[in-house]
């Protein structure tokens, strides 16, 4: 008699392996928050595309004619559609550990289950370089060296923290720098976070074309890095002050502004008008204009609106529900046995690309707020 058996290395194991690393991912990522936001797009030209590594979103500008009036001559005076087309790449990154069997004495000898470790330990190795990739894209961060988690990234190895596609450097209106300075390398003490930064932002984001469109709820979410949090809280040189908020509310019962929370489970640090503030390390350094390099003591913290970056794969795999079987996603797990099936190898792949959507030469979804940011 035949009895169907289930070991580790079946396909589908790996499988529902691979749908569950993917779903923990997006909810512990600023990368998962910002899908169930809506500041990444998956449009359908970028979703399950079978063949090629380049896709393309195509899309139509506003019609800027003076157009005609009683008198007037439509023929002749007619205006063309303002095609564009937005275009990104997606590639393969690969990590994986190699341990003792499940039947060796090394396995024998300790707790630590060897496999389910290394596949945690490869599941957060990928969603520490997509969120850096998030914000790397966002930001517009091509410094010629790139630190994420204590490893120094430099030369090509860049692209597996930038989204596996080039960057481009904030447009002109969606950079907005403390002091007024006109580079990062210019920012000095004096200018740290403050709310009047926030003003300026929002006020770009709904006067410069093309405007950028809200989140759910009417709102932005803004990313700072911990420095500028604690920055934005001691400020007392601003038109308006975080302190003087927080205390009013505190006084009206609200007093989530005095509370030290962030991330994503918890909730916002704070909130400002229709803004989310949130806390996250993954915000970068700024990048100097002279020479690429990373500019310590600076950061360049990012307002998104809707679909600010774009996100694709061969796979499908719905970005904001994704379950833990049924469906594919853009992450994998793959095994391998070596040395007499005395090594079991494990890799965690996946294949996607990130890029910050940019149409008409302007970023479509983002603004960046660069300051002064020294540790306290």
């Amino acid at each position: 008699m035949s009895t169907t058996s289930m070991t580790t290395s079946n396909a589908l194991t790996v499988k529902l392996w691979g749908l569950k690393g993917f779903a923990d991912t997006l909810k512990s990522t600023a990368f998962g928050h910002m899908a169930r936001r809506g500041t990444i797009m998956r449009a359908s030209e970028l979703d399950n595309a079978r063949k090629g590594d380049e896709v393309t979103v195509s899309y139509v500008g506003l019609l800027t004619g003076q157009g005609q009036t009683e008198g007037g001559t439509m023929t002749g005076n007619e205006e063309a559609l303002d095609l564009q087309a937005f275009s990104m790449r997606w590639n393969v990154v690969r990590h994986a550990v190699a341990n003792p069997n499940d039947d060796t004495i090394e396995q024998t000898r300790t707790n630590v289950e060897f496999e389910r470790n290394g596949r945690e330990m490869l599941r957060k190795w990928h969603a520490s370089r997509l969120d850096a990739s998030c914000f790397n894209q966002l930001a517009g961060i091509n410094s010629t060296t790139m630190t994420v988690d204590g490893t120094v990234y430099s030369g090509a190895a860049r692209t597996i923290v930038q989204g596996l596609n080039t960057v481009a450097a904030p447009s002109t209106n969606r950079i907005v720098r403390a002091g007024a300075r006109a580079n990062d390398q210019s920012l000095t003490s004096a200018d740290t976070f403050t709310l009047d930064l926030i003003d300026a932002a929002i006020e770009r984001a709904a006067t410069t074309y093309p405007t950028i469109e809200k989140l759910d709820g009417e709102e932005f979410d803004l990313f700072l890095h911990p420095h500028q949090i604690t920055d934005l809280r001691r400020d007392s040189s601003g038109k308006v002050q975080w302190l003087q908020i927080a205390l009013a509310n505190a006084q009206g019962g609200n007093s989530d502004m005095l509370q030290n929370t962030s991330g994503y489970s918890t909730g916002i640090v704070g909130r400002y008008g229709n803004v989310n503030i949130y806390s996250r390390d993954r915000v970068p350094l700024g990048q100097s204009s002279a020479d690429s390099s990373a500019v310590a003591n600076t950061r360049r913290a990012v307002l998104c609106g809707k679909n600010a970056l774009a996100f694709a794969s061969r796979f499908s795999g719905a970005l904001t529900d994704v379950k833990e079987t049924g469906g594919s996603t853009p992450m994998m797990f793959k095994t391998e046995l070596k040395d007499y099936e005395y090594i079991k190898g494990v890799e965690g792949r996946m294949i996607y690309g990130v890029k910050k959507v940019q149409f008409d030469g302007e970023d479509f979804g983002s603004i960046v707020i660069s300051t002064y940011a020294a540790a306290h």
